[in-house]
């Protein structure tokens, strides 16, 4: 037998974050909720608390067909209660527009390493998990080249390094007494310290959970600006070119580092489209998940080398893709659910 929609969609928010109005909402929830509101079914955004779970799950599994989570992971001192809820919400019949079975596989930034055999793969990426694996690797990959270092779930840049040696040794070693700077991506803060005081700083990326630490190559050429592919399941939506602030030192593609962002037409990049698009089955494979993300985005960065044309995948976003530059996109996001969960209703 088929089952009747109550026709409400919940979407899911905390009040801390950036961007956030009084109401404690971000300004593309707002126009989800009212692009929803426009096609005759109702909405509403919940904040949750890790006091108020049995609550938030009690009225959202009573009221609602489907939730859309808009929260960072980063922003939470321990996300599992909440995804643990979400989760349980999609197994018992609440859709999840994703699940967070299905965010945390795309979402983590450790999940880079799952896909070097891809031709947009970064060539000399590291992951630690561990405190020995990363006391043991970074050194030896700043003895090669500068760094970015990035926590595995991140909010709005903090915790992602631009790392360079301050005063390389004669022989070319790097040890923890070596001098190094590095800037958050977050605020373009610059400090000059020890490289052990550094590492000794991000161990608690190791020890949250999920935690890890991904080590790239710095790429020059992200003064030229970061290419996002922002994504509808499988369905190309938006090119966003994202332009650092900060002429040569540029690094951060960071709005609130300062970035600018325009929105353009998949048209205007169609072979790195193209690459991506080709190789989702891939990605899906290697992932280990066949569902892709509902709202998700790829972030790529001109390679240094001679081949011009090759892109570097820089990130996967999955956990809350933003989209409050182009507002417009809440009718795409509030067509595709209606769609979806109305052919389920049918079926």
């Amino acid at each position: 037998m088929n089952r009747e929609l109550k026709k409400h969609i919940v979407v899911v928010e905390i009040r801390d974050g950036l961007g956030k109005g009084p109401d404690g909402l971000r300004k593309d929830t707002v126009a989800i909720l009212k692009s929803i509101e426009s096609r005759g079914w109702s909405g509403e955004a919940v904040l949750y608390s890790d006091e108020r779970r049995d609550e938030v799950y009690n009225y959202i599994k009573d009221r609602a067909d489907a939730f859309i989570p808009r929260v960072m992971p980063g922003y939470l001192p321990d996300f599992r209660p909440l995804y643990d809820m979400l989760q349980e919400l999609h197994d018992n019949g609440v859709t999840g527009f994703a699940p967070p079975s299905t965010i945390l596989a795309y979402g983590k930034k450790t999940v880079l390493e799952k896909l070097i055999h891809l031709p947009f793969s970064a060539e000399g990426m590291n992951v630690y998990r561990d405190k020995e694996s990363f006391f043991n690797g970074f050194p030896g990959s700043l003895e090669r080249s500068g760094r970015v270092l990035k926590r595995n779930y991140n909010a709005e840049g903090k915790g992602v390094w631009k790392v360079f040696l301050d005063d390389p040794a004669a022989d070319g070693r790097v040890t923890a007494d070596s001098m190094i700077e590095c800037t958050q991506a977050v605020d373009l803060k610059v400090q000059r310290m020890r490289l052990g005081e550094f590492m000794d700083s991000c161990i608690k990326y190791l020890d949250e959970p999920h935690g890890g630490l991904v080590d790239m190559p710095f790429y020059k050429r992200i003064k030229e600006g970061e290419i996002r592919i922002l994504m509808l399941r499988s369905t190309p939506v938006f090119v966003i070119f994202k332009k650092p602030a900060g002429g040569e030192e540029a690094f951060s593609a960071n709005l609130y580092a300062g970035a600018s962002r325009k929105y353009e037409s998949v048209d205007v990049c169609p072979e790195l489209v193209g690459s991506l698009l080709e190789n989702l089955d891939a990605i899906r494979s290697a992932v280990d998940c066949p569902e892709l993300p509902f709202i998700w985005s790829a972030d790529f960065i001109a390679d240094d080398g001679d081949e011009r044309n090759r892109y570097i995948l820089s990130e996967f976003n999955s956990t809350c893709v933003g989209f409050t530059p182009y507002l417009d996109f809440s009718e795409n996001v509030a067509d595709a659910v209606i769609s979806e969960l109305s052919a389920r209703e049918r079926s």
